[in-house]
C-alpha cells in the first residue's frame, strides 16, 4: 500500500503551489480586497447570505395585518383602498389610462392615533413587504454614510417587490430647516432615490408618518414623491371600542366593563390616551389586590375611576394644526383636517374662557 504525506494543503490545486511566489502575493491581496468588499456590503445591507443549502419555503411574516385587525376608520380606509390599494393591485390598468400606481403617501394627524398601526395593515392589505424605518436607522454621526444608509435602504426594497417603506417622524429627516443644515445631504438623497434616479421603483410603495406635515420641506410634496396626503383623526367610536379590548385581553376581567359606554365618553381621546387609561384601571386592581391578598379582577369601576383621571391629549395639536391648516391651505392638503375640525369642535378646541395653568 502506498501511503501519502498529509502537508496540509491538500485542498490546494498543484498548479498554486508551483507558482511564482509574487502571484501568490498577488492572488492573497485580491482575495483580501474582495472579502473587505462583501463585509461592506454586508454591514451596509446590500448583501445578504444565508446558512441553508436552499432558499426553502417562505414563511408568512407573523406580524402582517390588514384592515380587519384595525377597528373602525372606515371612512380612512376607504379612502386608501381607492388612492392607494386599488392602483397599487392592479397597475397595468392605471398604466393603461396613464396614472400612476406607488409612489409616496403622507399620513399626518395628532400623535398616538395609529397612524404606524394604519401603514402595518396598507402593507397587509397590498401583500407586501412592509419595512419600518426609523429616524435612527438613518441618521449617523459620520460624513456620507447616512446617505448610504437611504441608498441601501431603498435597494433592499426594490430587490424584493411587492415592498411598503413606511417612514416614521420623516419631519426628522425632510424638514424644511435642513435644507441648511448637516441634513441637506440626507435631504437630497431621500428626494434621488424617491425619484428614482433612473431606477424602477414599480411595485415599491413609500409611506410616512409626521405630526407636523407643515414642517415638511416643499420639495417632498411634489408629483412623484408624498403627493397624496391623508388625515389620520383620533379613533372614532367603533375603534375605541376595539382599542380598550385590546388593552384589555388577557388580564383578570369580571363583570360588565362598560366599554361601550366607556368609549361614548372617550370622544378626541388618542390611542395612547385609551392604553394610559386601562393601565390605570390596571393599577388599581393590582393596589386592590395586594391590600386584599387575593385577586381582584378589572372591573367597570376601576375603568370610571381610571377614566374621571386621564384626559385626551390631542386638544394641543389641534389649537396648532387649526392655525397652520388656515394658513397652509392653498392646494387644499388640509381639507380633511378642516372638515374634521368643523365637525367636532367639542373636542378639537379649547373651552371658551379657558386659561393656561402654569
Amino acid at each position: 500500500m502506498t501511503t501519502h504525506k498529509q502537508d496540509g494543503h491538500g485542498d490546494v490545486p498543484p498548479w498554486i503551489m508551483g507558482a511564482p511566489t509574487w502571484v501568490k502575493v498577488a492572488m492573497g491581496v485580491a482575495a483580501g480586497a474582495a472579502a473587505c468588499q462583501l463585509v461592506h456590503a454586508i454591514r451596509s445591507g446590500r448583501a445578504h447570505f444565508s446558512m441553508s443549502s436552499s432558499p426553502g419555503p417562505q414563511k408568512r411574516d407573523p406580524f402582517r395585518i390588514t384592515f380587519t385587525e384595525v377597528g373602525g376608520h372606515e371612512e380612512l380606509k376607504r379612502q386608501i383602498e381607492r388612492r392607494i390599494i386599488t392602483p397599487f393591485r392592479e397597475p397595468l390598468l392605471f398604466e393603461r389610462f396613464k396614472k400612476r400606481a406607488g409612489g409616496g403617501i403622507l399620513m399626518y394627524g395628532p400623535p398616538g392615533c395609529g397612524k404606524t398601526l394604519i401603514a402595518r395593515a396598507t402593507a397587509g392589505q397590498c401583500n407586501a413587504r412592509f419595512i419600518n424605518i426609523a429616524i435612527s436607522d438613518v441618521l449617523d454621526k459620520w460624513l456620507g454614510e447616512s446617505e448610504q444608509k437611504l441608498a441601501a435602504i431603498f435597494a433592499n426594497a426594490r430587490a424584493k417587490t411587492p415592498s411598503v417603506l413606511f417612514f416614521d417622524e420623516l419631519d426628522g429627516l425632510a424638514a424644511t430647516q435642513h435644507r441648511e443644515s448637516t441634513h441637506s445631504g440626507i435631504v437630497s438623497q431621500l428626494l434621488t432615490e424617491m425619484d428614482g434616479f433612473g431606477r424602477g421603483n414599480q411595485g415599491m410603495l413609500v409611506l410616512a408618518a409626521t405630526n407636523v406635515p407643515w414642517a415638511i420641506d416643499p420639495a417632498f410634496r411634489r408629483p412623484g414623491r408624498f403627493d397624496r396626503v391623508l388625515f389620520v383623526p383620533p379613533p372614532d367610536r367603533t375603534a375605541r371600542v376595539a382599542i380598550l379590548r385590546i388593552q384589555l385581553a388577557g388580564r383578570p376581567i369580571a363583570g360588565d366593563l362598560g366599554l361601550e359606554s366607556i368609549a361614548e365618553r372617550t370622544e378626541g381621546f388618542s390611542g395612547a390616551d385609551l392604553e394610559l387609561l386601562v393601565e390605570q384601571a390596571v393599577d388599581a386592581a393590582i393596589e386592590a389586590s395586594l391590600e386584599s391578598r387575593a385577586e381582584v379582577p378589572v372591573r367597570a369601576e376601576h375603568l370610571q375611576a381610571a377614566l374621571s383621571q386621564t384626559k385626551p391629549t390631542t386638544l394641543p395639536w389641534f389649537t396648532m394644526a387649526r392655525e397652520h391648516a388656515h394658513r397652509w391651505n392653498e392646494d387644499r392638503q388640509y381639507s380633511d383636517l378642516l372638515r374634521y375640525l368643523a365637525a367636532n369642535p367639542a373636542q378639537t378646541s379649547a373651552p371658551r374662557g379657558a386659561t393656561s395653568t402654569k
